[in-house]
């Protein structure tokens, strides 16, 4: 059979090694650290409402299913999307550039 290690170290660290699952049940579960580092393959997070309170920077691609609401600004070089329409005007290779100094209706819009 598989064995768990648990090792409890001088220093006062913990480190727990294991080939088995591993379940953690408790009413209320608070970590503090100093920095936080998860590694893995793959990870799912069942939550129905989460806050985030920082800075957040993501790397790599977001799949949204759902609604985005955004309350702020966003900002990039860019904007484009699939298909998307607004007001009737199809959005798929509609970009708008230009900058928060331009004068109204001074930014490059294409197609024309």
């Amino acid at each position: 059979p598989e064995e768990t290690e648990i090792r409890l170290h001088v220093s006062g660290g913990v480190t727990i090694n294991t080939n088995q699952e591993v379940t953690l049940n408790a009413n209320n579960a608070t970590v503090n650290s100093e920095e936080t580092v998860i590694n893995s393959t793959s990870a799912t997070v069942n939550i129905q409402q989460t806050d985030w309170t920082g800075n957040t920077t993501q790397v790599g691609n977001i799949t949204l299913n759902g609604n985005l609401v955004v309350s702020g600004s966003i900002s990039g070089a860019s904007v484009s999307a699939a298909s998307i329409s607004a007001n009737g005007v199809e959005m798929a290779a509609h970009v708008h550039a230009y900058t928060w100094t331009d004068g109204p209706g001074s930014g490059v819009t294409s197609p024309a």
